[in-house]
């Protein structure tokens, strides 16, 4: 039989534990330096906005092995126009997942509103560029707005894109990256069958490939008189040749 007895009441709770406790507070209070530290969270401060090389090095950096993955949170997409007139081109802003709506439905407002009062008679190439392949969801969308599109003007559309959307990437299995295990089958599933309907009604797709990065910076104003170097000395290079190995595996079965 223990020689003490502890006998917890509220009263002896609040002498014991809570009073020192709060004592050693305001005692810590006094001296910043005992407080512990808090990290600062990830990601962009409120009212921040990236400029236009910093979104671009998000957008080539999106779901890249050896980089930081936390980029792909955030997913981009532009477009561009181009006309039968010699070197006439038109490019988008470009567009960001927020307000409760994926960039691929703020990029397809924008485009529409374009194509409602530009003359189509003229226009012979929509390309859409973004960080990530589209989830099934903006698959449909784009199945529906952008093959209307082709059908009635018999514009060529093409879609490139520099990752894929939750989709279990064939080379990523060969070489045993566990993060394909976290890809429910179903979703996998999902957006793949979504690329392959894009696909069946004449949207061209592709991933981006060293002369989409060089458009796209042409299109973000961006000089590229030094970007073919540090390309072919990036692990970009080798992921885009993975890359479209993995899309055409997905086409063609």
């Amino acid at each position: 039989m223990p020689l003490l007895k502890w006998h917890s009441t509220p009263a002896i709770q609040r002498a014991c534990v809570i009073e020192p406790v709060f004592a050693l507070l305001q005692i810590m209070a006094g001296f910043p330096w005992m407080l512990p530290v808090i990290p600062e969270p990830r990601g962009p401060k409120p009212g921040w906005a990236p400029s236009n090389e910093e979104r671009y090095e998000r957008f080539l950096n999106t779901l890249l092995h050896g980089s930081d993955w936390s980029f792909g949170l955030k997913y981009f997409a532009i477009y561009w126009l181009r006309f039968m007139d010699e070197g006439r081109q038109l490019s988008s802003p470009l567009f960001e997942n927020g307000s409760r709506k994926c960039a691929e439905a703020h990029l397809m407002e924008h485009l529409n509103l374009q194509l409602s009062v530009l003359d189509r008679d003229k226009l012979v190439e929509v390309t859409v560029m973004q960080n990530s392949s589209p989830c099934w969801g903006c698959s449909d969308r784009y199945e529906k707005d952008l093959g209307d599109i082709i059908r009635d003007s018999g514009i060529t559309v093409t879609i490139v894109f520099s990752s894929f959307h939750r989709i279990r990437r064939r080379s990523c299995q060969w070489q045993h990256h566990l993060h394909v295990n976290t890809i429910p089958l179903e979703h996998h599933t999902l957006n793949r069958d979504g690329l392959k309907k894009m696909s069946k009604v004449g949207i061209i797709l592709k991933t981006a490939q060293f002369q989409d990065w060089k458009v796209l910076r042409i299109a973000l104003q961006l000089p590229d008189n030094i970007f073919e170097e540090a390309y072919n000395r990036s692990p970009r290079r080798k992921e885009d040749v993975l890359l479209k190995e993995d899309l055409d595996f997905i086409l063609e079965n």
